[in-house]
Formats: structure tokens, sequence, C-alpha cells
């Protein structure tokens, strides 16, 4: 998404499509307490902020 300019950080947050400002949620599959690395999800969720 970064590559294809689908996804842009604009320094005030994600920007999806030059649109929509989302956050980007990482889904782990084992719990918090062991995970080594918080960067390495094997899923993340979009989720669209309410306002501009």
């Amino acid at each position: 998404m970064f590559e294809s300019k689908t996804l842009e950080d604009t320094g005030k947050g994600w920007l999806l499509e030059g649109e929509f400002f989302v956050d980007i949620i990482a889904l782990h599959e084992v719990e918090p307490k062991f995970l080594s690395d918080i960067s390495n999800a094997k899923f993340y969720k979009i989720v669209i902020k309410k306002g501009k």
C-alpha cells in the first residue's frame, strides 16, 4: 500500500487514498506479554478515523 501511494504518512497521520485519515492496528497471534517485536505482526487492521 505504501509503494502504490494508497497509504501515505503525512506527519499528521496515515492518509488512505488521499482522502481518509486512518489508524493502523497490528494484530498479533500471541499474547502481548510474550511479544518480543511489536512491529512484527502477521495481520494489520485499518480503521477510518471519525472526522477529518
